[in-house]
């Protein structure tokens, strides 16, 4: 079976689509084509990557997604998987082609679009617009993807007649990945280290997390990842807190997990947004399987979920933060038995390997209809 994964937002490298997904595609026997940004094609770890040129601002973006489209037509392949909203227009187009779609929900964009304070008031009316768009790729695409169980309510309430075409294929860890990654060398053993990896946006709390590091001694933030805009990174390296930053910036996903096996405690503190009340958050697995005790926003869903590994902040109140940093490094004993926990309960409930099996079943189903 063919298959064609799409993006024109995330890196070619991107964890869930590249790493999760396509290798562990090619390795059960598919032949897998990306259709993503890069600067020429190149076979990687078995997938044949299309390169599509890099566009930095929206308007690129739409209009680099035609582009998109016809390579990715002229692949003729089975099924065609669409990773980023705005695929949606040519996801309609493929299906006007014949071809055989399928939308991956990494998350729900109706809540995002609403989220973003920045648009004022018509960010309503873009949601509502965005809403329609998605209601007829429901109805229209071969399968739907859902990264998330907390999901399940929105789409139950909006497409409940349409329920047979989703599956939750969940964002969790490569275990084999992370068990075969060694450890980033020649670490001082005496200074205590946090880590965060993602996204680097006001939402997810990094100010807070910075302010929080004024005044511990012997203490570094291990930061990976991009910086949503050049204002919010100015304003973090501004906090007194910086100077205990190692920024290492934007890094393959086997780099990510060498520098999580030489941290201490894993940060997780999303803003309370409807969006991430409900979300699964990755980089909490990951964290797990490198055998981390983590700090985490107080969700009530989070609460319940990671009890046994993790202790929880309000993510807007950098004393509550320092707090709990103090309270595991202080406690070595508290410190290892949240990790081993961590360890135990994403080896025996969260594993990729395990929701890989969902994604080959539901490419089978539609390839037999």
């Amino acid at each position: 079976m063919v298959i064609c994964q799409i993006t024109t937002v995330h890196n070619r490298f991107d964890d869930r689509i590249f790493y999760k997904q396509c290798v562990s595609l090619v390795d059960k026997g598919f032949k897998v084509y990306l259709v993503a940004n890069a600067q020429k094609n190149a076979i990687e770890n078995g997938v044949e990557i299309i390169p599509l040129s890099e566009k930095k601002n929206r308007i690129g973006r739409f209009f680099n997604m035609f582009s998109a489209f016809i390579k990715a037509l002229k692949i003729q392949a089975d099924i065609y998987h669409l990773h980023d909203p705005e695929l949606l227009i040519i996801g309609f187009l493929l299906k006007f082609a014949g071809k055989k779609v399928v939308f991956d929900f990494h998350e729900l964009v109706y809540f995002q679009i609403k989220d973003k304070e920045w648009l004022g008031k018509s960010r309503f009316f873009i949601a509502s617009f965005y809403k329609l768009i998605e209601s007829f790729a429901v109805k229209l695409f071969d399968g739907l993807i859902l990264a998330e169980d907390g999901y399940g309510d929105y789409i139950k309430k909006s497409y409940n007649q349409y329920i047979s075409k989703f599956q939750y294929v969940r964002n969790f860890p490569v275990l084999s990945i992370i068990n075969n990654t060694i450890a980033n060398e020649n670490q001082d053993i005496n200074t205590f280290r946090l880590i965060y990896a993602g996204g680097l946006t006001e939402i997810r709390g990094i100010y807070e997390l910075i302010e929080a590091l004024i005044d511990i001694d012997n203490i570094e933030l291990i930061l990976l990842g991009p910086w949503e805009i050049e204002a919010y990174e100015e304003k973090c390296r501004s906090s007194v807190g910086f100077n205990k930053v190692n920024y290492i910036g934007v890094v393959k996903m086997v780099e990510v997990y060498s520098y999580m096996k030489i941290a201490d405690v894993g940060i997780a503190t999303l803003y309370p947004k409807e969006n991430y009340l409900t979300s699964l958050p990755v980089k909490a697995f990951e964290y797990m399987a490198c055998g981390l005790p983590i700090i985490m926003s107080n969700f009530d869903l989070w609460q319940k979920m990671f009890s046994q590994c993790a202790l929880f902040v309000d993510p807007k109140d950098s004393t509550d933060i320092k707090d709990k940093i103090l309270t595991i490094k202080n406690d070595q004993l508290l410190k290892k038995k949240l990790g081993e926990n961590s360890f135990t309960i994403v080896n025996e409930l969260y594993s990729w390997e395990s929701e890989s099996l969902k994604l080959e079943g539901l490419y089978n189903k539609i390839y037999a209809n």
